[in-house]
């Protein structure tokens, strides 16, 4: 008889966290899985740890990759491979809570509209200390509404039902394959959110566990390929200036700045999204967290991305006054002044 959950987990040089994460998972309250653990490659003793485990608890099903094929490869290996009515994601860093598989279980049950549910995470370093809690949208259609530019969610705490994965054909892009996934849920299904923390996801504050600026390039480029994605969808055949939407985008991130005319070039977008109660809000308040990134190297294109908030995504003037309060006068008052002294040393 095939279990209800196949949790999938991904690891590679893994062995200073995948004991710890593997019992989280083996102590669940909810007992009625299959734990799925690709070893995509791994040159430390991931495996050995892996097979030690599986040696005393049936429910470990080890499969090994000889050579490192990406995370993308190897969450698809797991997926091929789940047999449960629900895949639960887990990352090999990360800690799922007692009561995470029982509590989306119950969720998944009791609501055959969610294709997909997710939770808060809780933020720990090192020493597995809270440090930070991942708060997530609260409804399906702000969720949706974030995906256009990002991920909003802590991937480690994703459950999806299995036939709406392989309906979809799992993971695709090498990098931003939890984004994309999530997307493309978005677009069939509905992805609820269940607001407290189900887990427990590692900061990257290690030597060994740190997201280079190389990746963290790579994975907003990924982003923006989805995002243009569904930009284009939104817009239903009207063209898109990919140019001016590059600019957009990678300006809210913190790469580069948008230039003149572009807020222009961009409004049969703004159309298209204000005119969607999904998107309204949401993407009001990042047209305007966006212009405040470029208030001090474009300020007339960051005054107009301003005024289209204000006049097509109803952001309050009195929001808008705060923001920019704290952009133009409280956060310069906060800044260091005076170079570092031997005192400020840790």
């Amino acid at each position: 008889m095939s279990p209800r959950v196949s949790v999938v987990m991904p690891a590679y040089n893994s062995a200073h966290t995948i004991a710890r994460t593997m019992e989280s998972i083996l102590n669940q309250t909810f007992a009625d899985f299959e734990f799925i653990i690709v070893d995509d490659g791994s040159k430390d003793d991931t495996w050995k740890i892996i097979t030690e485990y599986a040696a005393s608890d049936k429910r470990i099903i080890p499969v090994l990759h000889e050579v490192n094929q990406g995370n993308t490869a190897a969450r698809n290996t797991g997926g091929k491979r789940a047999q449960g009515d629900y895949i639960a994601v887990q990352d090999a860093d990360d800690i799922s809570l007692p009561n995470r598989l029982q509590r989306q279980v119950a969720y998944l049950d009791a609501h055959p509209e969610a294709g997909a549910v997710a939770s808060q995470a809780d933020k720990i370093d090192r020493h597995d200390k809270v440090v930070a809690t991942w708060k997530v949208p609260p409804t399906p259609e702000t969720v949706r509404a974030h995906l256009l530019l990002t991920n909003p969610l802590p991937h480690t705490t994703v459950m999806l039902r299995r036939d709406l994965y392989e309906r979809l054909g799992g993971y695709h892009m090498f990098n931003g394959q939890d984004h994309e996934l999530l997307w493309n849920i978005s677009r069939v299904s509905e992805i609820h959110t269940i607001p407290e923390s189900l887990a427990q996801y590692r900061s990257d504050d290690s030597d060994t566990n740190r997201v280079t600026v190389k990746e963290t390039s790579q994975q907003t480029i990924a982003s923006h390929e989805i995002s243009v994605r569904a930009a284009k969808m939104l817009l239903n055949g009207q063209p898109l200036d990919e140019d001016a939407y590059r600019r957009f985008f990678m300006s809210g991130k913190g790469f580069g700045h948008m230039q003149a005319e572009d807020t222009a070039r961009l409004k049969p977008l703004w159309n298209a999204l204000a005119a969607e109660p999904v998107y309204r809000q949401e993407m009001g308040l990042k047209l305007l967290s966006c212009s405040l990134r470029n208030v001090r190297s474009m300020p007339v294109e960051a005054l107009r991305l301003t005024w289209t908030a204000y006049r097509q995504f109803g952001v309050p003037l009195q929001h808008i006054a705060k923001k920019y309060t704290r952009a133009l006068v409280l956060d310069p008052l906060t800044r260091r002044t005076s170079p570092p002294t031997a005192s400020d040393s840790p």
